[in-house]
């Protein structure tokens, strides 16, 4: 994640600005760490990407989203 995102982006919780904790850091990009916020949030940041939603959460949204549009069929290019 580059250190300039945090310009933009907040707390999800309450729009406050997020702090980082650098744990690893590649060619300035922070690959692990930490964003917390003074509400006493703390989001991890793994493998580059800030994650805001617990991983049980993501991993119920994409099993949820793969069963509902499995009827879908997308247009070839011809």
């Amino acid at each position: 994640m580059k250190l300039s995102f945090l310009e933009i982006l907040v707390c999800p919780q309450c729009g406050g600005k997020l702090d980082p904790i650098v744990l690893s850091e590649q060619e300035k990009l922070i690959c692990e760490g930490k964003l917390n916020c003074s509400c006493g949030e703390v989001y991890p940041v793994e493998g580059g990407v800030p994650r805001f939603v617990p991983t049980d959460d993501y991993v119920r949204s994409f099993s949820f989203q793969s069963v509902s549009y499995t009827h879908l069929t997308l247009p070839t290019n011809r």
